[in-house]
């Protein structure tokens, strides 16, 4: 596709239906890409919700930003709105600006996020909470930096893969099948 965003939307929302996925991480696919923006990714959550205190001892709140803050982008509890999330992360980071060496920030509130142990009514089992999604999108975002540092490669494209599948493992039903090929040279 044009944007790198494309695969890891489809990768994820693929894995999170119960779909396995197969992906050619060649460098002439992905030499076309490159990472103009650094993304930092915080993440806020009330601290009413169930999950609080586990994101905290986890160490995936932020400490820069207030679970109040009104920037903040809510994640919608839902196959699309986890995709959108890390799709609006990716292409973040593919943007160009005036300074390379700029760098943006993107706030996620993942309160609205159903917490750990909650039924799941269109797929069955229950929910693995904000901890999963939180440590994904802070995974991709450190990986997309690797990829600002050295450029858009296959091991850092199935990475990437990898953190997304992690999180859909961590789903309780839902298990990632992955298949990645790459040109031995």
């Amino acid at each position: 596709g044009d944007r790198l965003s494309e695969h890891f939307a489809f990768t994820f929302n693929q894995l999170m239906e119960g779909g396995g996925v197969g992906a050619n991480y060649s460098s002439k696919y992905l030499d076309k890409y490159s990472i103009g923006t650094l993304i930092n990714v915080e993440i806020v959550c009330s601290p009413e919700h169930d999950d609080y205190e586990d994101l905290k001892a986890k160490g995936l709140l932020s400490t820069n930003f207030h679970p109040d803050y009104t920037g903040a982008i809510e994640v919608d509890d839902s196959r699309e709105g986890w995709v959108s999330a890390l799709t609006q992360v990716i292409d973040e980071s593919e943007r160009f600006t005036v300074f390379s060496d700029d760098v943006g920030t993107l706030v996620y509130d993942v309160s609205n996020i159903r917490a750990s142990g909650k039924r799941i009514k269109t797929f069955g089992g229950t929910s693995a909470g904000p901890v999963p999604f939180a440590r994904m999108l802070l995974g991709v975002s450190q990986l997309l930096r690797e990829a600002w540092e050295i450029g858009v490669s296959g091991p850092i494209a199935m990475a990437i893969d990898h953190v997304i599948a992690t999180c859909v493992v961590s789903g309780n039903v839902r298990r990632s099948a992955r298949m990645s090929i790459m040109h031995w040279r």
